[in-house]
């Protein structure tokens, strides 16, 4: 045993030794991403005769150590929206090593939001940050479950694909997954009918766990399969602090872990409150088998869009470069860039940040929901990039729409609604459930009545509808039949005709709902359409099973309620503004999910008025919005991938 580990040591100081003689020193190299890379060319050279094809996608996988919520999904889209500044085009993939199928039916607190692409598919909020950050149009194979995986590989099994073989673990398991990441890393997902030159997947939970353990096994058969031109393994790790010192030892474990099945990272980045020292990155370096430029910082920052320039400044794309030979490859230029956003470089993103960085003046948005937190991530990015625009810093307020609902003299009544008061703007997200609806239509009434900027997105809509007929139609007792199965109640919202009702009632919720990108045929002149920079038709992602009334829609235009959008029919309601006559500075409703399309510089157009309004800049904005005219990215014709 004592000889076997000597020989282990000294095959790892060797291999060390090794891979610091072929890389030079980050002094060397320089921290610039526009710097010179000359010092790099030695080890660019390395594998050249193994001839890597410029058409093979190459896959940067990006994998977890010592604990989860490390921030792996802020650093995969760092590092993409870092490619994409440096010419290159990108996807992203996320593999998640649980069971389930049916992402949609997941409970938001476990989860988090579900995420809906323009396919209809229903993914982990990660596949959002990666649409923001790195400016795609993502699909439903671009998150793989383990559950996703059994399915096909059973499905291949009855129909024969094995031939009666005994079907294993390895290699028809992982077999599966190399397989769906071969296939989704080469589909275009920014726009274009181009190949992705680089893929970076994301490997949810932590090296150890026995969940991961398949995804592990999958992602060293990749890196045979590709070559090791065409592959590059980065761990983030977490450099805890005690008494003041940085600790390397549960970086040393975790990578430990990771080499006994197979696989050694060529980049090891370190979470940590403060700046990794020089000392700190040595000791991991030589721990780990290494090269010390190979060790990141990823200290903690004021906001995530520093990131990219944090990896920049770690030389990430000399290392990149170096391992996957990048200099091989032919750029993209902003000229020849089908592009839904302004973040072409790293001097965007930095200018972006610092805006960020600078403002102070806060805006106060109240989100009534029934949750709080994660469940809504997209659209507090969606609010959080229109605050941006408008020169503010929001703050946010959670009122749990159920407690609207308690006795107008209880404690718990007026506490939600002195939020309601100190707020500038009110948001009222969607969702599912009869939980807390009533007091969503309430706090859309008490915007309407007190002239409060106010957004309500799907179930949000329907909630300001709701409360519009039970106020100035007389309507009381008025709702969904979402909420009324039984049709006991007057229904001004009811079950879509287009949908499903047997697949809903047996739970089969995906097959039940307009899901996914849809055209929005805006009214022009509406605020909708300015904010959309004149556009009469959009296009915006659904997720949803009931629609407006026709029954009562002449009575509710009478009142003042516009519908200022339909679908491309003219037959379903989409969009709903209050009348100019009315007085109100500004109120919408929005059946679709504006703000899963929403980008750092480009923010959802609904999200964007909301803020306008809030901060008392609704009619310049309208102006500017329509001087700027509109973006690709909301255009009817722009669907990825058609």
């Amino acid at each position: 045993m004592a000889v076997a580990l000597v020989a282990a040591a000294t095959l790892l100081y060797l291999h060390y030794r090794h891979r610091k003689a072929q890389v030079p020193l980050l002094s060397q190299v320089g921290a610039s991403l526009h710097g010179s890379a000359n010092p790099w060319q030695m080890l660019a050279t390395r594998g050249q005769a193994n001839g890597a094809s410029p058409k093979q996608t190459k896959f940067v996988v990006v994998v977890g150590g010592v604990c989860s919520s490390l921030g792996k999904g802020i650093t995969c889209a760092s590092l993409g929206a870092l490619m994409k500044a440096s010419g290159y085009r990108v996807t992203a993939i996320k593999m998640d090593p649980y069971m389930n199928t049916n992402i949609g039916s997941m409970n938001p607190n476990e989860q988090g939001e579900v995420f809906v692409l323009d396919d209809g598919g229903e993914a982990h909020p990660d596949l959002g940050l990666y649409e923001r950050t790195m400016d795609l149009h993502l699909r439903r194979e671009n998150h793989i479950t383990l559950g996703k995986i059994y399915e096909q590989v059973n499905e291949a099994e009855r129909r024969g694909k094995y031939m009666g073989r005994t079907m294993q673990q390895i290699p028809h398991v992982s077999g599966a997954i190399v397989d769906w990441l071969l296939d989704a890393g080469s589909k275009p997902t920014d726009g274009t009918h181009e190949t992705p030159q680089i893929c970076i997947c994301e490997l949810g939970g932590t090296v150890g766990d026995i969940d991961c353990m398949l995804f592990l096994e999958a992602v060293r058969e990749l890196r045979d399969r590709v070559g090791r031109d065409n592959f590059c393994l980065i761990q983030q790790t977490l450099v805890p602090i005690c008494n003041g010192t940085q600790k390397t030892k549960p970086t040393q474990h975790t990578v430990k872990n990771l080499m006994c099945l197979g696989l050694q990272p060529e980049v090891i980045v370190c979470r940590c409150d403060k700046v990794i020292t020089d000392l700190t990155r040595e000791k991991i370096s030589l721990s780990c088998g290494v090269p010390i430029q190979g060790v990141i910082d990823s200290h903690t920052v004021s906001n995530m869009l520093s990131v990219p320039g944090m990896l920049a400044d770690g030389a990430v794309i000399n290392l990149l470069t170096a391992n996957l030979r990048l200099d091989h490859l032919p750029k993209v230029t902003k000229e020849n860039a089908r592009a839904n956003t302004g973040l072409f470089t790293l001097e965007d993103w930095e200018r972006l940040a610092r805006r960020k960085d600078e403002v102070w003046e806060e805006v106060v948005i109240a989100i009534v929901a029934k949750y709080e937190g994660d469940a809504y991530q997209s659209a507090l990015q969606a609010l959080d990039h229109a605050a941006v625009q408008t020169n503010r810093k929001l703050k946010v307020l959670w009122v749990d729409s159920a407690d609207l609902e308690q006795p107008e003299n209880s404690l718990t009544y007026r506490t939600a609604i002195n939020k309601l008061a100190s707020s500038d703007g009110i948001f009222v997200p969607g969702g599912f459930g009869d939980r807390g609806v009533k007091g969503k239509a309430a706090a859309a009434n008490w915007a309407r009545h007190h002239k409060i900027p106010f957004l309500g997105v799907s179930l949000g809509m329907q909630m300001a509808i709701v409360g519009f007929c039970q106020d100035e139609l007389g309507l009381d007792g008025c709702t969904s039949e979402e909420f009324d199965p039984e049709g006991q109640q007057t229904h001004v919202l009811h079950y879509m005709p287009q949908v499903d009702r047997i697949s809903d009632l047996l739970e089969n919720r995906q097959n039940s709902m307009i899901i996914g990108a849809r055209k929005i045929v805006l009214q022009s002149g509406s605020v909708a359409s300015q904010l959309y920079g004149g556009l009469t038709q959009v296009i915006e992602r659904q997720r949803h099973r009931y629609e407006v009334n026709a029954k009562w829609i002449p009575m509710m235009e009478k009142a003042g309620l516009v519908f200022s959008g339909t679908d491309a029919e003219g037959v379903r309601m989409e969009v709903v503004e209050l009348s100019p006559d009315l007085g109100h500075p500004f109120f919408l409703g929005m059946q679709c999910h504006p703000e899963f399309k929403s980008r750092p510089d480009y923010p959802s157009p609904p999200f964007y008025g909301l803020l306008l309004a809030a901060t008392k800049q609704l009619e310049s904005g309208l102006k500017e919005c329509l001087q700027k005219g509109p973006i690709n990215h909301y255009r009817a014709s722009h669907i990825s991938g058609q």
